[in-house]
């Protein structure tokens, strides 16, 4: 059985996927417009809930607890420890919290997500988990 065949099941779709991208609005008049944001596809918000949904369901992965998780394997929560980290040998469990800490992040520092998943690393860390199923069947 694979355990997070639904969230690797969005591998293909993510690669493909136009996954969001950066909006403003424009000044009507004296009003002044917002600031740009981050908007994202559908898909990616389906994933968001499936991920968050996956969490609730798997309570053994302490996800909410990412940043002591993190902290204690040298890790780290800033956005550049979790992108420079080699996921090759990661267990499943610290995956899972890296995507619950870049999750968590995206609150504060809007974008994030976006940024990781243009430039692939959340695809890989998916991808990652996938291997561990692989191995585990």
């Amino acid at each position: 059985m694979q355990k997070y065949k639904l969230l690797t099941d969005y591998i293909p779709l993510m690669k493909t996927d136009e996954q969001g991208n950066w909006k403003s609005t424009p000044p009507k008049g004296e009003e002044p417009g917002l600031p740009p944001f981050a908007s994202y596809s559908e898909l990616i918000y389906r994933f968001i809930k499936d991920f968050y949904s996956f969490c609730n369901d798997h309570p053994e992965y302490d996800a909410d607890n990412y940043r002591n998780i993190l902290t204690e394997l040298a890790i780290g929560t800033q956005p550049s420890e979790l992108e420079k980290t080699n996921v090759s040998r990661l267990d499943d469990n610290t995956v899972i919290v890296m995507i619950m800490c870049v999750l968590r992040i995206e609150r504060f520092s809007e974008g994030l997500l976006l940024v990781l998943l243009k430039k692939g690393i959340i695809v890989k860390w998916l991808e990652r988990l996938k291997q561990i199923d692989e191995y585990t069947d």
